[in-house]
Order: C-alpha cells, then structure tokens, then sequence
C-alpha cells in the first residue's frame, strides 16, 4: 500500500509533545530526525539497548513488552499513529527498559536524543509536557 510522505517537520507538529512550537523550531527538530521502515515482526529496539532517542509512530502499531528469561512476555503498552515511546530511557541516561516490535508494517520516526534533550533546556514547557505524558503512563499501568 503506497502511503504519502508527509514532511518530518509536519508530522511533528502533531504529536502532543510538540504541540506549541513555532516553525522554526519544528524544522531545527526534524532535522535531528529520521524515518524508520518497521516491517511487520521487525524489532524497532531492544530492552538494554542505548537509548537513540524518542520513536514516534507515523504509521502502523507497535508493541513493547518484557520478556522473562523464560521466554514469557509481558506486553506493557501498545502504541500507533501519533504516539510514542523512548522517553523514559532518554531522561534516565539508561538503556531501554523494554522491547519494541513492530505489529504491522510500520513508519516510525526517531527523533535523536541529543535534539530532545536540546529542547527541553529551550523550552521549559516541553519539559512539563513530556513530564505530564509520562506520568499519564504510570498511572495508566496502575
């Protein structure tokens, strides 16, 4: 299925945690930013994988999930259009703490974490946003 390609810049735009920001910044964003062809089973990363970043869902659903040595899975969270993941690892310095796989085929962007962690100290309202958007995880998961 042939899908559009919409600017990075654009589609930033519309992701809450960006909501606000001016234009200039949107394309100083998506300049830190990559697309990524996620194929249906494709792992997008890793649990104990370095954090590159903030992985937005353009298109498609992905799955995060634990997995035991046992090889049982726990799936946390399942994230599509306009969501994201990756935030948690980026403001902690650490690894990933779960695995990302790609449910269908899916767009993804990630936008880097030196470009996130650049735009929280320009803008302190950013930071509340991420901050709000991951207490709402927390206490979804409660």
């Amino acid at each position: 299925m042939l899908r559009q390609q919409i600017p990075l810049d654009q589609f930033i735009a519309n992701l809450p945690l960006f909501k606000e920001f001016k234009r200039e910044d949107l394309q100083r964003i998506a300049a830190g930013a990559i697309r990524v062809h996620a194929p249906r089973g494709k792992t997008v990363f890793r649990r104990g994988e370095p954090c590159a970043g903030i992985f937005a869902v353009l298109f498609g659903h992905v799955k995060l999930a634990l997995h035991a040595a046992q090889g049982a899975e726990r799936v946390i969270d399942l994230i599509g259009p306009g969501q994201t993941a990756g935030e948690a690892a980026v403001f902690l310095d650490k690894p990933y703490v779960a695995t990302a796989e790609a449910l269908e085929d899916s767009a993804l962007v990630l936008i880097s974490k030196a470009t996130v962690l650049a735009e929280v100290d320009r803008h302190p309202a950013f930071a509340r946003r991420i901050i709000k958007s991951l207490s709402r995880r927390v206490f979804r998961r409660s």
